[in-house]
């Protein structure tokens, strides 16, 4: 399930950048530049988000890395210290790291590293204290509705609230092909509220066409046949 989450934030993170940095970062973008993240060719994985950002009333700059998490790992530390080691000897710039924590539970991981010589630490935010009625009433691309799924509101208010998200895509969405795209996300990632059968409830008395084959309710059930399947001939 983690790799759905992953998919839908490398779709959505160029549209959500600015106002995650601005809701729940603090930080005033200026301008982004790609740089090579070839770093992940010694390491498991590469950079959820990896930028280079040039201050728009300076020429300053500073490396921007954010790691988006679903599970609670104590062995993040470690791996933002080795990302950002590789960082600063391959490019010698400031760094500014984050881990943007999207699971259910208030994280506990720790974020600071002293040891011997060492003084090491990053951010770690919680996606679940952002503002859910400004990053809705802000949202001016569907992607930042998607995510007020995850934001800060109490399970009691679940029916008045997601009737508005799902409002607010319509809105934002030019046509049923890509409202359809949107709502699967919002299925989704409302999972990680506890939430997926009070958004499924509501986005079924949607007036849209729904093709179940794409549904990702219908592709799980797939799959997991597939998977009995073959367990199953194993056996035999």
């Amino acid at each position: 399930m983690s790799q759905d989450y992953d998919k839908i934030l490398k779709e959505n993170i160029e549209a959500l950048i600015l106002p995650l940095a601005d809701k729940l970062l603090g930080l005033s973008l200026g301008r982004l530049e790609e740089i090579p993240d070839d770093i992940q060719t010694t390491l498991e994985r590469r950079p959820d988000f990896l930028k280079r950002v040039i201050s728009s009333n300076s020429h300053e700059s500073y490396i921007l890395h954010l790691e988006f998490q679903v599970k609670d790992k104590a062995a993040m530390l470690n791996r933002m210290l080795l990302y950002y080691a590789m960082l600063k000897e391959k490019y010698g710039e400031s760094i500014k790291q984050y881990v943007v924590f999207m699971g259910r539970r208030k994280p506990r991981m720790s974020t600071q590293l002293k040891e011997g010589m060492i003084d090491y630490r990053f951010s770690l935010v919680d996606i679940h204290q952002l503002d859910y009625r400004k990053l809705l009433d802000d949202a001016t691309q569907p992607e930042q509705a998607v995510l007020a799924i995850l934001s800060n509101f109490k399970k009691s208010e679940v029916d008045t609230i997601l009737p508005e998200i799902l409002r607010k895509l319509q809105a934002l969405t030019n046509n049923e092909r890509k409202l359809r795209r949107y709502v699967r996300q919002l299925e989704i990632l409302s999972n990680l509220r506890d939430l997926q059968k009070e958004t499924i409830k509501h986005t079924e008395a949607m007036p849209i066409t729904y093709n179940i084959e794409d549904d990702i309710r219908y592709q799980q059930g797939i799959k997991y046949r597939k998977r009995q399947r073959r367990k199953y001939r194993g056996n035999y």
